[in-house]
């Protein structure tokens, strides 16, 4: 459950931040596009990869239902749509085959971190909390989904996207502040990240 917000927009301020979706690693159905099912669909019919793009917030596409900004405390409603939809006469044959299913989620609440203690969410990254929503969805996934393989992905460290960028005047104006703030942790130093992290 990828969005793939912004993935291949253009340069702000004219840039229209779109969601593509067809071009996720994990659940993409574009043509010639180096994905999972792509390399599935060599060997086995893929149904389900959505194709092409969505508006930002939509609530997804096909079977891919994830929602641009989401939280672990949305997953759930993630996986809501998914049963649903496993359940309609398009996509009920996909119910008893075997299914990939990967969830990349978790650096929305992580960025909460990096943000001054008086604006941030309650709960938002409470590794608890966190770890619990996770647990509630792969059981749910496990019971009311069956018969899939889970590809739980781990976060990698967004501060090394701004990092591996710096000095490209591409890259400079993406991140400039002025124009979009994707996660307040991107532009700290390792001092400040540590700051926010363990409050020292």
């Amino acid at each position: 459950m990828t969005a793939g917000f912004g993935m291949m927009s253009g340069r702000p301020p004219f840039s229209t931040i779109l969601e593509y979706r067809g071009k996720v690693f994990s659940v993409v159905g574009d043509e010639g596009e180096y994905t999972i099912p792509n390399f599935l669909s060599v060997y086995s019919d893929v149904q389900g990869p959505p194709e092409g793009i969505t508006l930002p917030l939509s609530k997804g596409k096909k079977l891919n239902s994830a929602i641009t900004g989401a939280k672990t405390q949305d997953l759930n409603q993630e996986v809501e749509r998914l049963i649903h939809l496993l359940n309609t006469k398009e996509y009920r044959q996909v119910k008893d085959e075997w299914k990939v299913i990967t969830l990349f989620i978790g650096a929305n609440n992580v960025c909460v971190l990096c943000t001054p203690p008086v604006t941030r969410l309650p709960d938002l990254s409470d590794a608890d909390i966190f770890e619990n929503n996770i647990r509630l969805v792969l059981e749910r996934l496990r019971t009311e989904v069956g018969k899939s393989f889970i590809n739980l992905v781990g976060l990698f460290n967004v501060s090394s996207v701004y990092e591996a960028t710096r000095g490209d005047s591409y890259c400079e104006m993406i991140w400039d502040p002025s124009y979009m703030m994707i996660c307040s942790c991107i532009q700290q130093d390792e001092q400040q990240r540590q700051v926010a992290l363990t409050g020292k």
